[in-house]
């Protein structure tokens, strides 16, 4: 026999504005899309709804945040200090383009993204790519070439070397239209002459720890 009744349904787990993305030691990016209309109102930049992506890192990282693709067009980009809930960076835009956040040389610890609408809620697709510096075991050098841009933005290269000190790889980060990596590999013959270079860009991937890894994460093309 089936009767009506109350029926009482348990539902575990983080609430779906609030996402934790877990302890990271390398290099990775994540995509999100939500409608902020089903979000709750947790940060008090404005009146609007938001979308909290929580991550911890173990080591140095630079922080890369866009709204790129987002149906709202004018949204906030906020990177928060869990430990304090202090202000790291914060961004918006005119909705002409979307918005970006670059954050250099973040310390390790837990921080906050939240993205928000500006003039109400919406869909936002919010991009998070993090670049942590690895135990680089071979030989290179790193330059960092300042440019007139806010932010303290800056031109990153590594200079890789053999044993013998060779050079075998420049990687410069992220330097493309499109925000990859562009890498020059050299070869040298028995002889130590250099027989061929190539080059690749390629979308950022974990710094190389050995010299036998670069051609490995760089699918070439000879100069």
């Amino acid at each position: 026999m089936v009767e009506n009744g109350d029926i009482i349904t348990t539902i575990t787990g983080e609430p779906f504005f609030w996402l934790n993305l877990g302890e990271k030691s390398n290099t990775f990016s994540y995509t999100h899309t939500a409608d902020t209309k089903w979000g709750e109102k947790q940060w008090n930049v404005n009146p609007y709804n938001d979308m909290f992506y929580e991550l911890t890192t173990t080591k140095e990282a630079d922080f890369y945040l866009s709204h790129k693709d987002s149906e709202l067009e004018s949204t906030y980009l906020t990177l928060v200090n869990a430990k304090d809930e202090s202000i790291v960076w914060s961004a918006s835009n005119n909705s002409k383009k979307p918005t970006e956040l670059t954050v250099r040389n973040v310390p390790p610890g837990t921080y906050y993204v939240i993205s928000e609408g500006k003039e109400g809620n919406g869909v936002i697709t919010t991009h998070i790519d993090v670049e942590v510096d690895s135990d680089i075991k071979n030989n290179y050098v790193r330059t960092k070439t300042y440019t007139y841009q806010p932010d303290n933005e800056y031109l990153d290269t590594y200079h890789y070397y053999n044993g013998l000190g060779y050079p075998v790889q420049i990687l410069q980060k992220r330097v493309t239209p499109a925000k990859k990596d562009l890498a020059f590999l050299k070869e040298y013959d028995k002889f130590g002459r250099e027989s061929r270079s190539w080059y690749q860009d390629y979308q950022a991937v974990k710094v190389p720890t050995k010299v036998s890894e670069l051609s490995k994460t760089v699918l070439s093309r000879q100069l």
